[in-house]
């Protein structure tokens, strides 16, 4: 069926509990977009149900929107990540996201230029290595009222706008102060 469909820009894939393997998307040169929500076997599965057929495919992403970090590890995702790429963290609730080694994060979100975290409830800090991601140009938190500090090793340098609607009051006050001292950043939403 996917065969069929090689106009298609932008896909959709959300509440499929036992979904676990996205072989097909090496047919859809044109998907631009990719939004993946509530699909926890997807994750599980890991390599075991990626089409080997995909890696030799030059496809890729400007527009990712997930719920769990972990499926950004599955070669099939991390590999499509094109430059200027969008990533949107939308509605996790992983109790701890990006698990595992900062520098592993650094290299698959490497290519990432704005970085979104939507409605994230448990989401208490922003990662460490967040500083290192160097084609950083714009972050926007909303609707995470845990974060209540910015990163403890600073934003990156590349960042040239941060976005933030409903946060942490003690976050609010660091961003007040960061756009007295900071006219480099462009700050929308305190």
């Amino acid at each position: 069926m996917l065969c069929r469909l090689t106009t298609i820009y932008s896909l959709s894939i959300s509440s499929c509990p036992e979904l676990r393997s996205l072989d097909g998307l090496e047919l859809l040169p044109s998907l631009n977009f990719l939004h993946i929500l509530s699909c926890p076997k997807l994750a599980e599965a890991g390599q075991l149900n990626f089409d080997a057929t995909m890696q030799g495919k030059s496809m890729s992403f400007s527009y990712l929107s997930i719920d769990d970090t972990s499926l950004l590890k599955l070669s099939f995702l991390r590999n499509f990540l094109s430059s200027h790429a969008v990533l949107t963290i939308h509605r996790s609730s992983e109790p701890t996201m990006f698990v595992g080694e900062d520098e592993e994060w650094l290299q698959i979100l490497a290519s990432v230029e704005r970085l979104s975290f939507d409605r994230c409830p448990t989401m208490k800090s922003f990662p460490t290595w967040l500083h290192g991601l160097t084609s950083l140009q714009y972050l926007s938190i909303k609707k995470c009222l845990e974060i209540n500090s910015l990163p403890e090793k600073g934003l990156p340098p590349s960042l040239r706008e941060l976005s933030f609607h409903e946060c942490h009051p003690m976050l609010k006050e660091q961003l007040e102060k960061l756009k007295a001292e900071n006219s480099r950043i462009y700050i929308v939403g305190i």
